[in-house]
């Protein structure tokens, strides 16, 4: 797990909880908590103790309110995302990885998944849709789906060339841009592009200092 970049939350119970994506986010966290399920459920059918266990696993994708206790050393994350992978965990069956359908959006294409199902949950008035996680198809480098055309997201591109170009022309920072939206809707996405298109057209010496 720690070496796809989570680490171990919290104790609950029988259950253990791990987080992706804080403190520090990779733009990729979906994935990485994919392939770490994967990982531990391979690793839990190989180990003698724990084979007949027959482990369970929900994940979920989200906002949460995350803070440290001064008197104690590890994080406290709650919300809505921990509230439905836990009730994804309980409704799965032994060695069964559960997703939730934000999570899956968020993994694109590296996984081989299941059907969608509603999955009930104990206080939400609708099922959560989910996907069984079967296994990580093989790839080459980071979990990346082949890429798409970005379409509609031209007002945001314009924003930041502009202000970039902006920079370049007056030889001093021109903005303070910060990216904010929910996990998974493609704000690293959005910067491939930017920086994509916009590297070739700068010079060598600035591009550098943009590319670090």
């Amino acid at each position: 797990m720690v070496l796809h970049g989570g680490f171990l939350e919290k104790f609950i119970g029988d259950a253990v909880m791990a987080v992706f994506g804080f403190e520090r986010a990779f733009g990729d966290d979906a994935e990485r908590a994919m392939a770490a399920a994967i990982e531990l459920r391979s690793s839990g059918r190989s180990e003698p103790q724990l084979s007949g266990l027959g482990l369970r696993f929900g994940l979920s994708t989200g906002e949460v309110v995350a803070s440290r206790d001064p008197s104690a050393a590890d994080f406290l994350v709650t919300g809505d995302a921990v509230n439905t992978a836990a009730r994804l965990q309980q409704e799965a069956d032994p060695w069964q990885i559960l997703a939730g359908d934000r999570t899956v959006r968020a993994a694109g294409a590296g996984f081989e998944l299941g059907p969608p199902r509603d999955v009930p949950a104990k206080g939400k008035s609708v099922p959560i849709r989910a996907q069984e996680v079967i296994s990580q198809r093989r790839r080459d480098g980071r979990l990346r789906p082949t890429r798409l055309p970005l379409i509609g997201r031209e007002d945001e591109l314009d924003q930041l060339r502009s202000a970039t170009h902006r920079a370049f022309k007056d030889s001093r920072p021109a903005a303070l841009i910060t990216v904010i939206a929910p996990a998974g809707v493609g704000k690293t996405r959005l910067l491939e592009e930017f920086l994509e298109h916009m590297l070739p057209t700068i010079s060598p010496g600035a591009r550098s200092a943009v590319a670090s």
